[in-house]
Formats: C-alpha cells, structure tokens, sequence
C-alpha cells in the first residue's frame, strides 16, 4: 500500500511536477528544497529532490540521493525510474538495466518500470528482447491501460525499422508484407484494451479518443500499403486480407462517431 502523503506535502510534489513540465526545473528545486527544510525525513519529497536534480544535470547529487531512498523504500517505484534513466543516460546501461530487472522481480506489477527497461532495450537494438517482455507483461495486466505502454512502444519502434529499411525506390513486397502484420497487430493490441480495460474506463480516464486516433492511422498506413501493391498488379496476401477489412471497417465506424 501506498504510504500516505500530508496534503501540503502533497501539494508540493504536484506544484514541483507541474513545474518541471514547464522546464522550470530551478523553481522546482528551490521548491523541493524550501519543503524539505520543514519535512526532512520525507521520503516522496527526497526522492522528487533526486528527479529535480538530475533535471538539473547535478548528477552525483541525485544519484547520491536516489539511491538513500531506494536504501530505505527498495521498492519506490520514482526512485528506481529516475535512477535507471541517469544511469542508462550516463552510459552505465548495465547498471541500469541490472536495477530495473532486479526491482522487477520484487515488483512485476510496476508498469512504468517495465516501460524504462524496455526503452533500454531498444536503445541497445535488443528489439526481439523488449518485445517478448512487453507482450509478457500485457498479458499478465490486461485490465490495466499502462501496462500495454511498452508493447505499444515497441511495435510502433518495429514499425519505424520496417519503414527505414524498406526500399522506396522499388516494390518491396517483402517489406510492405511485414509492415502489414506490424500494423494489424497494433491495431489489435488496441481492440484488446478496449475489451479488457472497457471503454466505460477508457473514457473515464482520457484515453478512449487516442484509442480511435490510432486506429484511424493505422487504417491510413494500410491505404498507402495497399495502394503500393495495387500499382504492383499485386495483392496483400490473402492471410492478412480478412483483418485490413476489419480495420478498414472499424475506421469507417469510429469515423461516423466523430
């Protein structure tokens, strides 16, 4: 369980974060650093001092501090994630990667841990190996819409390898073939959020508009694909042909909706 968090602290973390995305990072320290004055042994506010400090590239000081948090909370998820990032970001990718697996095995259900090791992953051209965690993971948490982030990452970093190494130049049907199954696979990972999640939930949280947007892409990429093979002579094969309908007809229907 959580532990819970005095409501002026509370409101400082948020202010802090809020200020971060501004890129108002030395506000945000002096924030951090006025709230720990009255709040020392706080440990969400030491380890938002360790996000705010490595945003301010005083990296030995955040890790130092990350890492007095992880002494005492080895299972606090912000920690760990910022950590990782300053370690994968310091080219200490191996040390990263062994804290994300290690805090993993203690804590499977944290998806946003998950979703850094996966990013390390790819960085390092392990794309097989990020895919088969993502997958992994999405089944094990199918009601829940972060844990489909990382296999979403990684079909899409699938998606932009296919394109890259296509030959514009020519038909490259093998290439497009590829393509196709990537996009039909995304395009299925999202019909299976919505039946687990459901779209009441989706709804709720924000996220059932993007659902539709991505969909509507996917069946735009499946035009161009198919085009390319229509100036060919040639057909998508007949295996993918039943799930480009489907797609097609589910843009047709969010479409209408809109």
């Amino acid at each position: 369980m959580p532990r819970a968090v005095n409501e002026e602290i509370r409101r400082t973390l948020e202010a802090a974060s809020n200020l971060c995305r501004c890129e108002e990072n030395e506000e945000a320290l002096k924030l951090v650093e006025e709230a720990l004055e009255q709040h020392p042994n706080d440990l969400e506010l030491k380890a938002m001092l360790g996000v705010v400090l490595s945003r301010v590239e005083r990296d030995r000081e955040a890790e130092a501090v990350l890492r007095a948090v992880l002494k005492r909370d080895p299972e606090h998820e912000q920690a760990t994630s910022t950590l990782g990032r300053l370690l994968d970001n310091s080219l200490r990718t191996e040390e990263a990667e062994e804290l994300y697996r290690s805090f993993m095995g203690r804590k499977p259900a944290c998806h946003v841990v998950l979703d850094d090791l996966c990013r390390l992953l790819l960085d390092e051209e392990r794309v097989d190996e990020a895919y088969k965690l993502a997958r992994a993971h999405a089944d094990q948490f199918p009601a829940v819409y972060e844990a489909y982030s990382p296999l979403q990452r990684v079909l899409q970093t699938q998606e932009d390898e296919i394109r890259e190494k296509a030959d514009e130049a020519q038909f490259d049907r093998k290439g497009l073939t590829k393509l196709t199954s990537n996009l039909i696979e995304q395009f299925e990972v999202i019909l299976k959020m919505e039946r687990e999640i459901g779209s009441e939930t989706l709804n709720t949280i924000g996220h059932a508009w993007e659902l539709d947007e991505e969909i509507i892409r996917i069946a735009a990429e499946l035009d161009y694909i198919e085009d390319a093979f229509r100036k060919q002579r040639a057909s998508v094969p007949s295996a993918l042909q039943s799930a480009i309908q489907a797609i097609h007809a589910e843009r047709g229907k969010r479409a209408k909706i809109k």
